[in-house]
């Protein structure tokens, strides 16, 4: 995928900016505030069983795309090599690889054939090429993998930049090929990827794909590139996650190319693409003329097929001329969030660094601000693939930055980046000049020159994490507050075999003891605490988390089910006060007790006020119109009666409860469920269940209350099917509200349980409501 280095790298493009609103926040500018700093050269880490191949032999042995860091499941650091051959690279917290690399780290090889159950993904043409299947209606010759994505650390999604040489194959040609953006998955961690199963025998296997590109023409053979090049990272907003593209069109004529040939005439620039799955090739939506609109994969997209919007078209031969003004690439999609904007990164043909950027307020309704270049920062060639990066961004795969990211990028040992016939400048930091084929990693600070930001402090756990107490404002302890010892090899904090343990994105308790990630608040001010929490394995009876301060419990709740969630809490906090997170054994001991608790904390933010977003592109008018939503009102005080009705049951934990004198009554004394009233049995629990009548999206306010302080409490726990909602222990004397908002399906049923504290159910009388607001679309 290497390219000449002016005339074949493709155009990119932004529509010109709305003007700011008065006072709407801005990012300004983009300077660079040291020097170059090598992070590690990939002739030096590289896998040594590589290369070789026939016809490329050097295909897997250089970064072919830009340097994507993301996390898995326990929160170690990676960075993704994308080439033919893709790999994963573990990082120390410095950012420098641990070791060198060995076929273990391959993500994906394009030139071998992977079967799984019986089924085929990826068919290796053999021979010892780097090549997949040579028939083009498969979508199945080389692919790099270019970005990542995962909620879980368990399951991600990938995009990938596919090549075919039409005619070529297995030889790989940069003077004709087609391209596509291509979709991976991985399902064991991270550790490897592949495409959804090929099947030889369909006349296409297009759905494999998020962009299809136009089929090839026999007669071309030179001059040609058209399709989908380089998806850039994904990044989330609002519902969906959004990529940009490269895009080129043939547009079907032609001009001399000085060597007695013909090359094609091209529109170039780029386009965006979204999904709600990022762990699916269906299902993406594209950016048109008309709005966004599912990807057909009946046909191909771009001229002659289903339109994409083209931001900063140009027309040109990409093989001998460079965009007018200057280009810019879709290496880099982060969010800057002081200020909210959305920046765009990439390779400019002009301008004084070669690198420029472009802003947006939004990314459903995109308004993209003229290049702009950054500066202070080296001359780089185009190849150089530039992204930003902030070591402090939280999640598996990170795409927000603060005020000071880092310019990552790729350099190219040899002085010509492989193309001895095209001069490309070197960046001035002292490199060697090695293997032809070899690239090095380097980054550079920015400062991010914004107007509006929200002047908050932010940090988060997985970034955060060190072997080094203190750092970064966090401290590992066990649950009596006495530091933990950290193990270098297992990149933990622990109190030694089977006790409790921290890693950067979670931890166990031991079997008596709790595991305690300790925060020292940076100011005084309002404060956002969020986090994600997920039990990673089915078996034990549960692993109780919680979050404290001064002693006081903020927050509590027992994970029984691997469910993904995400919680969060606002409160006013004092600088140099801790806050607590605490992972401790659930009633039954710790097994099956890892966790993800991944929390993050934002200080002092202000409010900023926000560029008003410009309407969505106008779509076609739908016809005919969907019908108008209901909204239907439950309350199990009003619905209550001698008959159940309005979707209402009552049960007991031990079958169906009869009516009798105001109560619904259970097998043992006090079972019993009223109005606004519930009480537990000795060793029966009471459950209020609600069953859907219509799908649609769920309110639900719910105040459970426990009158008389000698109680020694219930247990409450609001669950859709076998799923814990909630869970919590209400102490006598108190009460707790729980407001949830969900989709249900039609039938799907959600149980109100309450059970007896610890000791007995004297005194367990617990006044509850409950009130639940179901919209959806009129039948």
């Amino acid at each position: 995928m290497d390219r000449p280095p002016l005339s074949l790298t493709l155009a990119l493009a932004w529509s010109c900016a709305l003007p700011c609103a008065r006072g709407a926040p801005e990012v300004a500018s983009l300077e660079g505030t040291g020097k170059p700093e090598l992070l590690w050269d990939w002739e030096r880490y590289r896998d040594p069983s590589s290369g070789g191949h026939t016809g490329d032999p050097h295909a897997d042995n250089t970064f072919d795309g830009p340097v994507r860091f993301f996390r898995d499941r326990r929160g170690a650091l990676y960075a993704l090599a994308s080439h033919a051959v893709s790999y994963r690279i573990p990082l120390r917290y410095d950012f420098r690889p641990k070791r060198r690399l060995n076929r273990s780290d391959v993500l994906f090889d394009s030139g071998r054939t992977y079967r799984v159950g019986g089924r085929l993904h990826h068919q290796g043409y053999g021979g010892g090429y780097l090549s997949g299947s040579a028939v083009e209606s498969h979508y199945d010759n080389r692919l790099w993998i270019f970005s990542l994505w995962s909620e879980d650390g368990l399951h991600y999604g990938a995009l990938a930049h596919h090549e075919f040489y039409p005619g070529l194959v297995p030889w790989w040609s940069n003077r004709v090929w087609i391209n596509a953006v291509h979709h991976l998955r991985s399902d064991d961690g991270g550790r490897s990827f592949l495409p959804a199963p090929l099947d030889p025998t369909a006349s296409s296997n297009s759905r494999r794909l998020v962009l299809v590109p136009r089929p090839s023409t026999p007669s071309l053979r030179d001059g040609f590139v058209w399709g989908f090049f380089h998806p850039s990272n994904l990044a989330r907003e609002g519902d969906y996650w959004y990529a940009l593209t490269m895009v080129s069109n043939w547009l079907g004529s032609t001009r001399p190319n000085g060597k007695g040939g013909r090359n094609g005439i091209h529109e170039q620039g780029f386009a965006m693409i979204r999904t709600r799955n990022p762990l699916s090739p269906l299902g993406w939506e594209g950016l048109t003329p008309r709005g966004w609109e599912r990807i057909d994969h009946n046909t191909f997209q771009g001229r002659g097929g289903q339109p994409l919007r083209i931001f900063h078209r140009q027309v040109l031969d990409p093989f001998r001329e460079s965009p007018r003004g200057g280009q810019l690439l879709t290496f880099g999609l982060v969010r800057h969030e002081p200020t909210g904007r959305w920046i765009c990164l990439g390779y400019a043909a002009g301008g004084p660094t070669g690198l420029a950027f472009s802003t947006s307020p939004s990314l459903n309704a995109p308004s993209w601000s003229s290049p702009k270049p950054i500066r202070g920062v080296p001359k780089l060639p185009p190849h150089s693939y530039p992204t930003l990066y902030d070591p402090d961004a939280p999640g598996l795969a990170p795409y927000t930055v603060g005020d000071r990211p880092y310019l990552v990028f790729v350099h190219s040992n040899y002085p010509n980046d492989a193309y001895p016939q095209r001069p490309s400048p070197v960046p001035p930091v002292g490199l060697p000049v090695t293997d032809r084929n070899s690239r090095s990693i380097w980054r550079l600070p920015l400062r991010v020159v914004a107007r509006g930001g929200d002047g908050a402090l932010r940090a988060a756990a997985a970034p955060g994490f060190s072997g080094r107490q203190g750092a970064k404002g966090w401290s590992y302890l066990d649950g009596a507050g006495r530091p933990l010892a950290f193990d270098a090899g297992r990149e933990e904090w622990s109190a030694g075999p089977g006790g409790p343990a921290l890693w950067a994105r979670g931890g166990r308790p031991g079997p008596r003891s709790a595991a305690r990630r300790r925060f020292r608040v940076p100011r005084s001010g309002r404060a956002l605490v969020s986090w994600t929490q997920q039990k990673h394995s089915a078996r034990g009876p549960g692993v109780e988390l919680r979050v404290e301060r001064r002693g006081r419990v903020l927050y509590r709740e027992v994970l029984r089910s691997q469910r993904l969630a995400r919680r969060s809490l606002s409160l006013s906090v004092r600088a140099g006060e801790f806050l607590d997170f605490v992972i401790a054994p659930g009633p039954g001991g710790n097994e099956g007790d890892e966790v993800t608790f991944a929390p993050r904390v934002v200080v002092g933010a202000r409010t900023v006020a926000r560029a008003p977003s410009p309407p969505p592109p106008a779509r076609p008018a739908p016809a005919p119109p969907r019908p108008a939503p209901q909204v239907l009102r439950f309350d199990a005080r009003a619905d209550f009666g001698s008959t159940p009705r309005r979707g209402w049951s009552y049960l007991s934990s031990r079958g169906p409860m009869r009516f009798s004198r105001g109560f619904y009554r259970g097998l043992q004394p006090y079972a019993l469920l009223g109005a606004g009233l519930a009480h537990p049995g000795a060793s029966e629990a009471v459950i209020r269940r609600w069953t859907a009548p219509r799908s649609g999206r769920l309110r639900i306010e719910s105040f459970f209350r426990v009158p008389d302080r000698r109680s020694d409490g219930v247990v409450v726990t609001l669950r859709s099917g076998a799923h814990d909602l909630a869970r919590y222990a209400l102490p006598g004397g108190t009460g707790r509200r729980v407001d949830l908002t969900l989709k249900v399906r039609r039938g799907q049923t959600l149980d109100f349980v309450v059970e007896r504290g610890p000791r007995s159910n004297h005194y367990d009388s617990t006044d509850c409501s409950i009130r639940l607001t179901l919209q959806t679309s009129a039948p």
